[in-house]
């Protein structure tokens, strides 16, 4: 018998993943979020993320981009080649969404100071995949 994809995810340990030879890999956080943290609430700041998170995600889609995670402050997105973009052009396309980034966070107030966001950008191979038994999530590793 054919087991479905839930059946073999919830039957135990899951690995499922893909390398991939030249992948450009964004990670970016907010700078002095613990500090802000203590300042301002807890709703208001996670109301500020999610408008920055959401500009991120959106600017993502725009260029292309897979949105991987988020961490707390933290968001992790990354460039894939494609028949229509090569290694070379999707880690351009990666740095010009760090740097819309970089100017989106800016026009989103959290508190009293405008946000900052401290970006690293790696080029390289990775293994892309879900892993584990629960709470799956699509990940990078490499």
């Amino acid at each position: 018998s054919t087991q479905s994809t839930w059946e073999m995810a919830t039957a135990g340990p899951l690995q499922i993943s893909t390398a991939h030879p030249s992948v450009a890999v964004c990670f970016a956080d907010v700078v002095g979020f613990t500090a802000l943290s203590l300042v301002v609430p807890a709703e208001t700041l996670v109301a500020g993320l999610n408008s920055v998170f959401t500009a991120f995600d959106l600017l993502c889609l725009k260029h292309g981009m897979e949105k991987i995670k988020t961490i707390g402050d933290a968001y992790m997105f990354a460039g894939f080649p494609t028949a229509r973009r090569d290694a070379a052009a999707t880690t351009h396309e990666a740095m010009a969404v760090a740097q819309q980034m970089i100017g989106a966070i800016g026009r989103v107030p959290v508190g009293d100071a405008p946000l900052r966001l401290r970006v690293g950008l790696h080029c390289g191979p990775v293994v892309a995949g879900v892993i584990g038994c629960t709470k799956f999530c699509y990940d990078l590793w490499g």
